[in-house]
Order: C-alpha cells, then structure tokens, then sequence
C-alpha cells in the first residue's frame, strides 16, 4: 500500500509498517464513526418519536370525527363515511411519502365530492347520472357551497402537513448523511500520519509515549479540512431550519389547531351549504341542466335528508386527551430543539471529538510531538511544523463530499421553503446519500402555490456549491484557525458540550501492544 518507510530505517520491517497503517486507519476510521453515528441517532431517535406523535393523533382525530359524525349525522353520515375514511388516509400518505399524494388536489376532490353527496342527499326527489354529477363537482369553485372553510383550511393543512413531512424528510437525511460520511475514504498521506503520531514514538524507545493532544488535533485537522470544512457553513443553516420547522409545528399550525377540529370544520362547512341550499340547488340547475324527477322508493329518502338540514353539529367540550397529546408533542419539539442545536457544531467539533475518541488527552507532563518527547508545556507551532501542510485530498472522496454538500444545500432549500408551508420538488439521490424519500412529484403543482412561491422574493443566502480545486489544497497550509498555539481551551468535555452519549475507549492504550 505504501512504499516510503514510516517511522524510519532501523525501526520496523516494511510488513510492520503496513499492519501499523491498517491498525491506525482502522482506529481511526472507527473514531471518526463513533462521532458520526451518535449525530446520526439523534437525528434518528426524534425521527421515530415524531413519526409516532403525529401518525397516533391523526388517528385519534379520525376516530373523533367518526363518532361526532355518527351522533350528528347519524345513517346519513354513515351511508356516505367512505370519502372521510379516504381523507384520513390520503393525509396519512402525504405525511409518510407515499401514493403521490397532493393536498390541493386531495382538499379539492374531498369537497367536490361533498358537494355531491349532500347535493344528492337534499334532493332526493331527482334522479342524477353520472355526467350530471360531475357537473355539480364542477360547480365547487364557481358557487361556493362551503363558504371559505375550503381555502382556509387547505390553508392550514398545507402548512402543517409540509411542515410535518419535510421535517421528517430533514431528519431522515441527516441519519442518511451521517452514515455514508463515515464511510469517507482519507487519503494515504492523512493515515501515515496518524500512524506516525500513534505507533511511532516507539521506534524512539519511548514506550506507551501519549501523542501531544495539540499534535493530534493537527494532523487530524490536516485529515478533515479537504473534506468536511465546506460542509460547515451550510450544515449551521441546515440545523437553523430543522429548528423552524419544527417551530411551525406548534400554535396555530399545530396538529391540535388544525386537524383536531376538523370535525367542526367540515360540520361547518356543511351547516353553510344547508343553510343555502335552496339558491345553491338553483345556481346549480342553471349550470347543469334540470335533473329528471326520482322514483317514488327515491323520494321517501328526502325526508331523511330534511332531517339532516335541521340538525346541529354538537361541539366538542372534552379535549384533555389531545390537549395532553399536543403537549407531550411540543415538550418534545422543545427538547429536540435542545438537542439538535449541539449538533450544529459537529464540523467544528469534530478535531476534538476524534482525539478524544482516539483516547488522547493533556495529561501528564511530556507528550510525543512526532520526533521527540517533549515537555507538553513547550509544546508549540515550531516542533511540527512540517504536519501543518494538509495532506492531499483523496479523489474520490472529495467528489463524494461535493455532492453531499449539494444535497445538503438542496435539503436545507427544501426545509427553508417548507417554513412558508411550500413543498418543493424533490430529485431522488437515494444512489449518494442513502435517502429514500419520495421524488419529484411530490410537490402541490397548482397555481396558488405558484404564486405563493413567486410573491415570496425570498433569495437563498445558501452557499454557493462549488467545485474543489485540488492544486490549492495542495498549496494551502491550515488556516490560523488551526496551528497550534490558537486552539482554543474547552471548559469541559467536548463530546459532552455537543450531546453525544458514548463510552471512550481509549484506542491509545493499543500502542503498548508493539513494545
């Protein structure tokens, strides 16, 4: 695998050196994986909890709105309760991807459909063929049989259905990037140098000498730049709007404030088309044409439909049940936003997490600095010096991470416009990320959406994706940011500070193994 000695001549057989570079890439690798995979179960962990809060007070509403209906309505509501079954199911499919399912399009067909039944239902003294019937579908826009229930309520299911979809789409990529970033090839320089920095004080004599933390957080700085510094600044704004999305989940945009009173929503909807039955009825025969009159088994039905007109939907006046559903929920959208925010300074963390991982710490009063033990109070820029240069980049995975950067510019595009209640259009990349959401289609095509999306003159303050110039990595050295004596001192546990919950294991303690 490499040619060129490590730690020297005289000290270890070629064979050596090449089972010190697989143990050290090996270690290595596994710290960084760690790291990765402790985002990647946060991100994970609230995905579920979401998917479970959401999907069993959707279910809960559906099942409220069968039993006020069936007391309000009675056989009438019966008789017709298959387009509200497919209402509930339509909005289980949008929240969980599935069917290519579009509000406007589910919103339009549930009235239109409505309209139809009720139409049916307080003229029962008519027949009606099929064509007629889609011409009173027809008519659901032009005369308005339900007031502005329709438009304010696509209004609110929109923002809390994109709201609540995207937001898991956003969790499940960051499961799905964390996974496949650990998996990011280093280039052949970064392990030799880890593997002199871990295996090579040895050569020296210097038995179980710890590396000096400072060198460690150096090389392995020189390690991570190339690949992940790009990924930084969209990753702080990707993590910003995970957090208000999830803000758009609670108040008026709540479960509990939309779906949980759709119930009175429709019965609403409905009171309004019975109170205006009769010009409604008459607009519609101007439209469609006066229907033939229905046979005699046909008209003994009107009278259950006069019934329908004069009752009244009985207002719920228990909610503590969901009241304490939607609170659980909004205590936990405010511990996610504790948490999620740790993670937003994963990249700029991660030098330090490695090194602990890695088990490499600032104790003790001498440190092996590469060449020598030193007194790690000494230790400073000047003694390794030539480890500031950053190593080559890997081709490969340089290409992998520029598009994972654009996924990560196009996820955090798609959660800033999911704010706005807008579902963007979704282009599949399962093949470089893992995700495997739903594609393209998923977006509301209509034209209020349209304009919702060109009145908005939002620009994006994304950062621009570009392409990495590989002769400036090899000529650049590591921002000041990065030497020596400017990093700066962490008051307590790193690995702590962003959250991450795992046993250290002190991969250092593996030197000892060589003596």
């Amino acid at each position: 695998m490499f040619s060129e000695l490590i730690c020297g001549q005289g000290c270890c057989s070629e064979t050596l050196e090449e089972d010190l570079l697989r143990r050290s890439q090996n270690d290595f690798v596994q710290a960084v994986t760690n790291v990765m995979n402790s985002t990647s179960d946060i991100f994970s962990f609230h995905k579920s909890k979401f998917e479970g809060y959401f999907t069993e007070m959707l279910d809960q509403s559906s099942s409220d709105l069968h039993n006020m209906f069936v007391k309000t309505y009675g056989l009438l509501y019966q008789q017709n309760s298959d387009i509200f079954i497919d209402l509930f199911q339509n909005f289980h499919g949008y929240f969980k991807g599935t069917g290519n399912v579009k509000l406007t399009k589910v919103l339009k067909r549930f009235f239109s459909d409505l309209l139809q039944r009720i139409f049916i239902l307080l003229n029962a003294h008519h027949d009606f063929n099929e064509n007629y019937l889609s011409c009173v579908a027809d008519c659901v826009d032009n005369i308005q049989p339900f007031g502005d229930v329709p438009s304010k309520l696509l209004f609110q299911i929109r923002h809390l259905f994109v709201a609540a979809r995207t937001f898991v789409e956003g969790l499940a990529f960051g499961v799905n990037l964390m996974e496949d970033l650990s998996k990011v090839r280093y280039s052949d320089s970064c392990i030799r140098r880890v593997t002199r920095m871990m295996h090579c004080s040895l050569c020296s004599g210097f038995t179980c000498a710890m590396p000096c933390l400072k060198y460690c957080r150096t090389v392995t700085s020189a390690c991570f730049q190339p690949l992940f510094t790009d990924l930084n600044a969209t990753w702080v704004v990707y993590v910003d709007e995970l957090v208000r999305v999830s803000e758009r989940l609670e108040g008026a945009f709540s479960l509990a404030n939309v779906v949980d009173p759709i119930e009175v929503t429709i019965s609403d909807a409905i009171m309004n088309f019975q109170t205006h039955s009769d010009s409604l009825s008459t607009q519609i025969f101007s439209k469609c044409g006066q229907p033939e009159p229905a046979t005699e088994r046909k008209r003994r039905n009107s009278e259950a439909a006069e019934v329908s007109k004069t009752k009244k939907p009985k207002l719920k006046s228990e909610h503590s049940v969901k009241e304490e559903e939607q609170n659980h929920l909004d205590q936990f959208l405010h511990l996610f936003r504790i948490q999620i925010k740790k993670t937003q300074f994963l990249w700029n963390s991660l030098v330090y997490v490695t090194c602990d991982m890695l088990g490499i710490s600032d104790h003790g009063e001498s440190c092996w600095n590469g060449t020598d033990l030193i007194d790690r109070k000494k230790l400073n820029a000047v003694h390794i010096d030539e480890f500031l240069h950053v190593p080559e980049v890997d081709f490969h995975s340089s290409t992998v991470i520029h598009l994972y950067l654009t996924q990560l510019q196009a996820m955090t595009a798609k959660l800033k416009m999911a704010v706005n209640g807008l579902h963007s259009s979704w282009t599949d990349h399962s093949d470089i990320v893992g995700y495997s959401g739903a594609s393209g289609s998923d977006s509301d095509d209509d034209d209020a959406e349209e304009t919702e999306i060109q009145e908005s003159g939002q620009e994006s303050d994304l950062p621009i994706v570009k392409s990495f110039d590989h002769s400036e990595w090899k000529q650049t050295r590591i921002s000041d940011a990065f030497k020596l004596n400017t990093w700066p001192s962490l008051p307590y546990s790193t690995a702590h500070h962003l959250g991450f919950s795992y046993f250290s294991i002190p991969l250092f303690g593996l030197f000892c193994y060589f003596h």
